[in-house]
């Protein structure tokens, strides 16, 4: 049987439309809606709007009855008790039947990645004040994205985000201001900064780079070239390939070409995303001169930056139906269990 084939019957028990009702997938987002990937995919899906500090209560009131699938979309690198009592909140989820995606992925900062990656055995680019003088490195903030978006919300919040202010660099104040340089030229100050990070600066020959997004079970990985320093997707680029890949029970097969390279950020971004609590997830990685990948970065609210649908979208549009059919399937399993239960007791 051939993958698209395979996927045609994993899907078999979705909704008719692809869409459904509405209030089948909620997301529950702050700064993460308009043209990110989950809303070009559901542009239909009930959102709900938080703030900093709002209960869990006003929360679920918000979410309707119906939902079998919420997203928690909060673009922040931590997003501790967002909303307050979370667990009661996600415990209540639990209780609906309700499907949750990135419940558990609270912190993506730099130092997080790093000490995940160093505990998992994973490649790392973290660098000390110890190496080889003229070796070049790159100062970053720790929170993703220069802390723009903890930028954003103090701007929007003021005194009810204090706590995004705290993380907040003076030394980096965004995602243009990263400092390329030899190790001997950063400050003293910066290695014990704790809002800033200092990386092994990775090139390759090729200047190549990937990226590997993941809804589900569906997982679209980039390969793309890059003459700039620093490389983004999100900026002009000489060349790239996508490769499309659907897993099944820790089996990554190819919906048309692969790449080895594809296949190995693909299985390092799944390690990561399990190890953090995220079905929904972008990682970036670096390759050094011998092939080697490294993570540099996880986004739990990947952008898409054009509301035009896709074939990578498209593709990663089968994760999302494939939890709403399993939730279906599960929701019809315990109905069928508890009618044949009754049926036998009386």
């Amino acid at each position: 049987m051939s993958i698209l084939a395979s996927l045609r019957q994993i899907l078999s028990h979705a909704p008719a439309h692809p869409d459904g009702n509405p209030a089948w997938v909620t997301v529950c987002e702050c700064n993460a809606w308009k043209d990110y990937v989950l809303q070009v995919m559901r542009p239909h899906a009930t959102r709900v709007r938080l703030r900093p500090g709002q209960s869990a209560q006003t929360v679920l009131a918000a979410i309707p009855p119906a939902t079998r699938l919420v997203a928690i979309q909060i673009d922040a690198s931590v997003t501790t008790d967002f909303p307050t009592s979370e667990p009661e909140f996600l415990a209540e989820l639990e209780a609906r039947g309700i499907t949750v995606l990135n419940a558990n992925g609270t912190d993506i900062r730099k130092s997080a990645l790093h000490a995940r990656c160093i505990a998992l055995g994973l490649p790392c680019v973290l660098a000390d004040a110890d190496g080889p003088p003229n070796e070049r490195v790159i100062i970053k903030t720790t929170l993703n994205a220069g802390g723009a978006p903890e930028r954003k919300l103090v701007r929007q919040w003021g005194a009810h985000a204090s706590q995004f202010a705290l993380q907040l660099s003076n030394f980096v104040l965004g995602p243009k201001g990263y400092v390329v340089c030899r190790r001997d030229a950063v400050p003293a100050a910066v290695w014990g900064d704790p809002t800033l990070v200092v990386e092994r600066f990775i090139e390759n020959p090729a200047k190549c780079f990937y990226k590997a997004l993941v809804v589900g079970d569906a997982a679209v990985v980039t390969e793309a070239w890059s003459d700039r320093e620093i490389k983004r997707v999100t900026e002009p680029i000489r060349g790239r390939n996508n490769y499309y890949y659907w897993t099944r029970d820790g089996e990554h097969v190819a919906v048309g070409r692969s790449s080895d390279t594809a296949l190995r950020a693909l299985s390092l971004a799944r390690c990561l995303g399990q190890s953090r609590g995220l079905e929904l997830q972008a990682t970036d990685f670096v390759m050094d001169a011998d092939g080697t990948l490294i993570p540099v970065d996880v986004n739990k609210t990947p952008f898409c930056g054009r509301r035009r649908r896709s074939p990578k979208l498209t593709h990663l549009q089968h994760g999302i139906d494939d939890l709403l059919a399993s939730h279906h399937l599960a929701a019809t399993t315990a109905s069928a269990a508890s009618t044949q239960s009754l049926a036998m007791r009386a």
